[in-house]
């Protein structure tokens, strides 16, 4: 699935960044203007941890948004894109 979204967004390729990590173990000063969380939250144990984590890599006015599985998927994830490419 990252492979797939690294093609569709590789002429995006400097301004688009993808890790696929284990956030327990993630330690970076970067920060980031939007991170993604998908299907995420209802597999991780402490959700309030994943929060935090996330919030602490955030540019100043950096959004993260977190989809999981339900009805609206294709509606978030085609906004998204949206937002993402204007960027």
């Amino acid at each position: 699935m990252l492979d797939e979204a690294r093609k569709k967004l590789m002429k995006y390729d400097d301004r688009v960044k993808f890790e696929h990590i284990n956030i327990d173990d993630y330690k970076s000063n970067s920060k980031f203007d939007i991170i993604l969380s998908i299907y995420l939250l209802p597999f991780y144990e402490n959700e309030n941890k994943l929060i935090k984590l996330v919030s602490n890599h955030h540019e100043k006015n950096g959004i993260s948004i977190s989809v999981t599985e339900n009805y609206y998927n294709a509606f978030i994830i085609e906004y998204l894109k949206k937002i993402i490419l204007k960027m």
